[in-house]
């Protein structure tokens, strides 16, 4: 009985095996002429310039089977070098076309059928004399980025082209050796350097190309609410104030103008604070880098807001607490004010003096000759100057002249004070 259990088992495991087989085969035979009429179509389109990436999509046959096929191009240069726009160094010499068929369920042992094709300009593109410019733009999450405008500039003038297509990608045929700035122009989008119209100058060599690369894309307007943490009435805030956005990817300090600011859209979004953040020479702004306060139990611990990574184009509202000051009267006059190295309260982050890490914000003729005035400031040690005129001397403004909105150590004798995020 034993003996013909197991004779039985393997003649089962057998015919299953077999007509997976089978099946595998039929589905693969399938998957090939699928791929190889997607490659015929490609060529028909003649133009290698037309042909262009096609994201995974399903198509289903007459017997209810679905493939996921996928188109890919690159242009190839003599060197073998291959990329989406081409890569800099030579010439565009043909488009590579590489379609892959998968399909749902398939064998582990089993490989999805990939074609490729190469397809060759039927005109002359290149010309030994003059070189190419080839610009390739990328969105937020690594895609071509499609309809961008851009103008390329040279000592012989302006050259603007159609905008990118669907891979992200434009190219400029047959250009005259020289320096060329290509600059991009598209209204409401930004790079990842937070510029609305970024510009990248390259050396074009006869016979040769040179690549632009750029991350683009549809900018998200960051409005700011400005002293969150402060009740009302709102107080001012200087009018040359710097917000610091930072991820992971680095940081940027950026003016408000109108309290908001047009950020690229990273996907791992960005935290805000107030004040003019550098990491070695002026980390005070910066909550985070405030030790715990130990004086007390439990410990004192700042943190920043919450991550905010709207998708491109949508805008956001974002809180920026910051600390406040009531500044009473006195001769009326401009006020300055201008952080200090100085670091009296344990865990404090110093904020280096330099040219590049002092921060002095103005708020303008708002020094009252009577009553008082609320201000607000990013976090860390700080000292207020009065003006008779704008631009005009500075005069400190006296100890018993400033009481402190938020938590932090109140004006000494010299005028220092410290507004504390914990």
């Amino acid at each position: 009985m034993m003996i013909f259990s197991m004779i039985a088992l393997g003649v089962g495991y057998a015919m299953v095996t077999t007509l997976a087989l089978s099946r595998d085969s039929k589905l693969r035979e399938t998957a090939s002429s699928i791929a190889s009429t997607e490659i015929d179509a490609a060529r028909a389109l003649g133009n290698p310039f037309a042909v262009l990436d096609v994201s995974a999509h399903t198509i289903t046959t007459a017997g209810s089977e679905n493939y996921i096929v996928t188109r890919t191009t690159a242009w190839v240069t003599p060197a073998g070098a291959a990329s989406t726009c081409g890569t800099g160094g030579g010439a565009l010499q043909y488009k590579r076309i590489t379609v892959t068929v998968s399909w749902p369920n398939i064998r582990p042992s089993s490989r999805p059928v990939v074609v490729d094709t190469l397809l060759a300009p039927s005109a002359r593109i290149n010309d030994p004399t003059k070189g190419t410019l080839l610009i390739s733009v990328k969105n937020a999450r690594g895609l071509g980025q499609s309809g961008v405008t851009f103008t390329a500039i040279s000592a012989l003038g302006s050259v603007t082209t159609t905008p990118t297509d669907a891979d992200g990608c434009a190219f400029v045929l047959q250009a005259a050796p020289g320096d060329y700035a290509v600059k991009l122009t598209t209204t409401g989008m930004i790079d990842s350097t937070q510029v609305a119209n970024p510009v990248l100058t390259r050396t074009v060599a006869a016979g040769t190309s040179a690549s632009y690369s750029f991350q683009y894309d549809t900018a998200v307007r960051f409005t700011l609410n400005y002293a969150s943490n402060i009740v009302a009435p709102l107080p001012k805030i200087p009018i040359d104030l710097d917000y610091t956005f930072i991820n992971s990817l680095g940081n940027w300090a950026l003016k408000a103008t109108s309290n908001h600011v047009d950020l690229h859209p990273y996907t791992v979004g960005y935290q805000t604070f107030a004040g003019k953040f550098a990491a070695t020479g002026c980390p005070s702004p910066d909550p985070e880098a405030w030790a715990p306060d130990t004086r007390v139990t439990p410990a004192l611990v700042a943190v920043r807001g919450a991550i905010a990574a709207p998708a491109p184009g949508v805008p956001v509202t974002v809180n920026v607490p910051m600390g406040g000051v009531t500044v009473t009267s006195g001769t009326a006059g401009w006020l300055t004010a201008v952080s200090d190295p100085a670091t009296p309260v344990p865990g404090e982050p110093s904020c280096l003096t330099s040219a590049t890490t002092t921060m002095t914000y103005n708020f303008g003729n708002i020094v009252p000759s009577s009553g008082a005035v609320r201000i607000s400031l990013p976090f860390g040690s700080w000292r207020l100057f009065t003006s008779t005129s704008s631009g005009g001397a500075l005069t400190q403004l006296p100890q018993t002249r400033a009481t402190l909105l938020t938590h932090g150590l109140a004006p000494d004798a010299t005028g220092l004070f410290v507004l504390d995020p914990r």
